[in-house]
């Protein structure tokens, strides 16, 4: 059987918190020159010298693009880190690091034609995530798919760059013959599933770590793509043409962010919320902590946001206590949502799994599986899969002020929940870094 392959390589860069001062930002003195590796040792390397296990040592970086590094402090999850720093320092920073100067991006291969038409539905493909709104990844043995015996024969047929980036987060989805898929550098391709030219680019503005998910119908005249970023936006994109039909912002937070990918069913899309504040709270001055996971459901046709339920319900207040830096303390929060929804369209429900709280003490959503309604966003129930789970990077640098007082283990459910529904039992299926099994 003849077979297509695309091959992602895929690269890990996670920058954390760098040195605080008492204010609450980072500050680099006007005296010091312009200098990468003074800028380094002074202000990076007390997370990157092995103290924090989740920041990559130095000896990595030079594995990385300077442009990619400059990226995440200009525009990622270092951008609130980095605010003090000027253009220069950082470009010093991220040059010194990779050991190469910044350079545009190369060019891609563009299609010398475009995409001539698309069907509206396209039943061999995965629709996106999860392979349907269940999240089952499962696949009827008819189907045209790859066997056990084709693998060892199967060759490179092209493969696909990123342009500035130097990894890849986003699972691609294939629809009639083309392949999309996001990146980095917020830049989300369109490619030829034959060739791999890229018929259109379009630019989110912000990196795309989640799969996008094809929307299409007989009542359609083109399939959209839709997806989220970064700075918790949500995007509405003509598949045939690349350009914009909607854009939605759903952040209820300043650290909000989509890590997870959306789910399509009925009319209603629906997006997993998680957040960046687990960075920001080793900010031994920083307020910690005031974000709630939760969940929104927007108009497939407009992005009209529809409802967005926390699975926190109480908001975070303020304890009365302060941290050694005189910083406030708040409570409840965390338990981001960075799984993609399952959908229950027989019961009406959508179930999520959650990560750990950011404060103490841990909320009884955190590390929990939550039911809600479709129809209203209303919070049905929840079950916690593990209790007393309190964790943000302040464990682990900037001395420790914002850490909570349980300190761990940090067990998110990470994984997408599984609905399965057999002849004479229905599951929910998930995964908190070791499988689980739930009745639903």
């Amino acid at each position: 059987m003849g077979s297509r392959l695309s091959i992602i390589f895929i690269a890990v860069l996670a920058l954390l918190p760098w040195s605080w001062t008492a204010a609450g930002v980072s500050t680099v003195p006007d005296a010091i020159a312009v200098d990468g590796e003074r800028l380094f040792v002074e202000y990076c390397a007390v997370c990157h010298d092995g103290v924090a296990p989740r920041g990559p040592h130095l000896i990595t970086f030079n594995m990385m693009s300077s442009g990619a590094l400059l990226k995440v402090m200009n525009e990622g999850a270092m951008q609130r880190q980095a605010a003090a720093l000027s253009v220069a320092q950082r470009t010093a920073i991220a040059e010194y690091l990779s050991g190469s100067e910044i350079e545009p991006p190369a060019a891609v291969l563009m299609c010398q034609v475009p995409i001539p038409s698309l069907r509206v539905s396209d039943v061999k493909q995965w629709t996106g995530w999860g392979g349907d709104v269940q999240n089952r990844r499962y696949v009827n043995r008819d189907a045209d798919v790859i066997s056990r015996e084709d693998v060892v024969a199967l060759e490179l047929k092209w493969a696909f760059a990123y342009p500035g980036a130097t990894r890849a987060r986003s699972q691609p989805v294939v629809h009639d013959g083309v392949v999309y898929v996001g990146s980095q550098s917020g830049a989300v391709y369109a490619l030829n599933l034959d060739s791999g030219c890229t018929h259109w680019i379009y630019e989110a503005g912000a990196e795309v770590r989640n799969g996008p998910s094809i929307v299409s119908g007989p009542e359609m005249e083109v399939p959209l793509l839709v997806f989220g970023d970064f700075d918790a936006r949500v995007h509405a994109v003509n598949a045939l043409t690349g350009e914009k039909v909607w854009l939605t912002d759903v952040a209820t937070h300043p650290d909000a962010t989509i890590t997870g990918s959306v789910k399509v069913s009925g009319d209603n899309l629906y997006v997993p919320i998680s957040s960046s504040e687990w960075a920001t709270a080793a900010d031994p001055a920083y307020a910690c902590c005031t974000f709630r996971g939760s969940v929104a459901a927007l108009d497939i046709s407009t992005g009209a946001l529809q409802w967005n339920t926390f699975v926190i319900p109480e908001e975070p207040k303020d304890t009365g206590e302060v941290n050694g830096h005189g910083a406030s303390r708040f409570g409840p929060s965390g338990a981001p949502v960075w799984n993609s929804p399952a959908i229950d369209v027989e019961r009406g429900l959508l179930y999520v799994g959650t990560g750990q709280s950011y404060t103490s003490p841990a909320s009884d959503s955190s590390d929990a599986v939550i039911a809600i309604r479709l129809i209203d966003g209303e919070l049905i129930w929840r079950q916690q899969l593990l209790a007393g789970d309190a964790w943000n990077m302040a464990c682990f640098i900037g001395g420790g002020a914002n850490c909570p007082e349980e300190d761990g283990p940090d067990l998110d459910i990470g994984a997408a929940t599984i609905v399965w529904q057999g002849d004479d039992s229905n599951l929910l299926f998930v995964g908190q870094k070791k499988w689980r099994c739930l009745w639903s």
